[in-house]
């Protein structure tokens, strides 16, 4: 093959890489079925398979010939085995104002962990994506010092954010963190960021004391692990719990 075929084939297969790493994301997340439950608004409770994809804040439900499918709006919570994590994943239906629109409305909020006299949730907004457009100068023709518009081209660029949030014992949901998902698109590669904010560090550090806010920083640090990862996350507050729990 010539060299020339060689990269352009080349460019061709790792710019397909790329995009596919941004279609991933945009894509509905479609997690495999698990055992679980979900309670309905009547209190009802349906036992059996439990799907959900928390790009559309859709639960999907299979018993036997029965199949249905709900939204936040008709059910109080659900529950399942979650066979990528390995973990029991508990979400609960409660109605917050939307910090753009200004608007009520219900949504399933995650357990991550409870720590007794609070506890730790979590909420994903639905993704943004954007397209944004790239311009090039080139050189003019017979002149090594004047540009002209070059090509240009379209970024992709996929950002979703995850509030995390306490709740207390009075039953107040207070945001104390959020942590943010960007994916740029690349001619080659990818470029994805994830980053923490705190909303409020007061909230943080009043609620996460000693001994064991010292502790989970160090776990965390021994470990590798990142507060901006929600897998680690998880780690560093089971860490908090053991250490309170002694």
């Amino acid at each position: 093959m010539k060299p020339l075929l060689f990269i352009l084939a080349t460019l061709a297969f790792t710019t397909s890489i790329a995009q596919d790493k941004i279609s991933e994301a945009i894509m509905p997340d479609l997690n495999e079925w698990g055992e679980g439950s979900i309670m309905l608004n009547d209190n009802t409770e349906l036992k059996g398979m439990i799907r959900y994809n928390d790009r559309t804040r859709v639960v999907s439900y299979e018993s036997g010939s029965i199949n249905r499918s709900f939204n936040a709006r008709s059910i109080q919570g659900f529950e399942f085995f979650d066979d990528r994590t390995q973990r029991q994943r508990v979400f609960f239906t409660r109605s917050f104002e939307d910090d753009e629109t200004g608007l009520i409305k219900p949504a399933f909020f995650e357990v991550l962990q409870d720590l007794n006299s609070f506890v730790v949730l979590s909420l994903l907004d639905q993704p943004e994506v954007k397209v944004r457009k790239n311009s090039s100068l080139a050189p003019a023709p017979g002149s090594g010092f004047s540009s002209t518009p070059g090509m240009s081209s379209n970024t992709t660029v996929f950002r979703r954010i995850e509030t995390v949030y306490i709740l207390t014992a009075s039953g107040e949901i207070q945001p104390f963190m959020k942590i943010t998902q960007k994916i740029s698109e690349g001619i080659i590669f990818d470029r994805e960021k994830k980053k923490k904010r705190f909303v409020d560090k007061h909230l943080f550090d009043q609620y996460f004391v000693e001994p064991g806010y010292s502790k989970m920083i160090e776990y965390a640090e021994a470990n590798d692990l990142e507060f901006s990862e929600k897998e680690d996350f998880i780690k560093i507050l089971e860490e908090y719990r053991r250490v309170m729990a002694e």
